[in-house]
């Protein structure tokens, strides 16, 4: 079957390279995209160079605009601002399948209707659990150590579309995210060209999904929500420490009780239970240092943490940094034009 694939990720995950590498043809790839606002030269030479660092480090194998023309597949950028471009594109590759693995953008009612056979999408969840853009962020605050993944057609809502197949996978508790993304992958490669065979075949079995199962929207959130969702006078060390290997949410913790240095990269380690009544001083949520060590105090248990020194933390510090003398100076320069306006 000749497929286009549709996907927000810059690398070739794991479920893009499984199709890639099935009989089935893959005719095109979207990239969906959200644009920064426009930044001044230094910015972009420093993303840009960022880049370059990771292809040379990754390979051109790794990175999907570079793959896609290695390939001679044909490549879309998909931003808000060429939506009306992406469909005589797809109409023109005439394929019979959109699949998409997570996009920035919700498709459209003519776009859906464009494949022969439909749109079909790899979430990572077991729906109608964890409907939305976020759903393995709230497994991990949720300390879900049975997630699952689901193919499902897309319809015009979020997620609700009939279920084609789904299967559980098992983390462990403090399962790093690259560990659970790993087993997420396989699973979701596995059952997604399972669909399209069946799809294919004109065998899919298509399954309405039980509203009366699905549970609070997987919203996106931001950084500075990261910690205040931590309920430190409830939570147990183990859901404290398994949520804090969620990607980067340890920095995103400690940077509000301690000192932030650029290039420093905080990570968890393990964590201790302990039984004892805890020191009056020693409250939930504040960070200690011992011999050397440092240690995030929760109610019944200590998340032992270190710093380190990171290339890929230094260059996302310098970025941010950037960020901030960009606008700062735009803030000036308004203010100055506006009082010379007035003189």
């Amino acid at each position: 079957m000749q497929v286009v694939i549709l996907t927000s990720s810059k690398d070739v995950k794991s479920i893009v390279q499984a199709l890639l590498n099935s009989k089935h043809t893959v005719v095109g790839i979207i990239q969906s995209c959200v644009l920064p606002k426009k930044k001044k030269k230094v910015f972009k030479l420093l993303t840009q160079f960022k880049r370059v660092v990771k292809v040379l480090y990754k390979g051109f194998k790794s990175d999907l605009i570079l793959f896609a023309k290695k390939k001679n597949i044909p490549y879309f950028l998909l931003t808000k601002h060429n939506k009306s471009e992406l469909e005589p594109w797809l109409k023109e590759l005439d394929a019979g399948l959109i699949v998409v693995r997570s996009s920035h953008h919700m498709l459209w009612s003519n776009i859906l209707e464009i494949p022969k056979h439909g749109v079909i999408n790899v979430h990572p969840s077991y729906l109608p659990e964890y409907r939305g853009a976020n759903p393995m962020f709230w497994a991990y605050h949720d300390m879900e150590l049975n997630p699952g993944v689901t193919v499902h057609y897309i319809d015009e809502g979020e997620d609700t579309g009939d279920i084609i197949y789904q299967e559980r996978y098992s983390l462990n508790v403090g399962s790093k995210l690259d560990e659970a993304e790993k087993n997420m992958g396989k699973v979701g490669a596995k059952l997604l060209l399972r669909a399209i065979d069946d799809i294919e075949n004109g065998t899919v079995i298509r399954v309405k999904q039980e509203e009366s199962n699905s549970n609070y929207r997987a919203r996106k959130i931001k950084e500075s929500e990261i910690a205040s969702l931590i309920n430190w006078n409830e939570w147990p060390v183990t859901r404290v420490y398994h949520y804090l290997n969620y990607r980067d949410n340890v920095s995103k913790v400690i940077s509000k009780s301690a000192t932030k240095a650029i290039g420093v990269l905080w990570e968890v380690t393990g964590y201790k239970s302990i039984k004892k009544q805890r020191h009056i001083n020693h409250k939930p949520g504040l960070i200690i240092k011992e011999n050397e060590k440092y240690k995030l105090i929760c109610k019944d248990g200590d998340v032992l943490i270190r710093r380190r020194f990171s290339v890929k933390r230094l260059f996302q510090d310098l970025t941010h940094l950037t960020m901030i003398v960009i606008q700062v100076q735009d803030l000036y320069n308004s203010i100055y034009l506006g009082i010379n306006s007035l003189s």
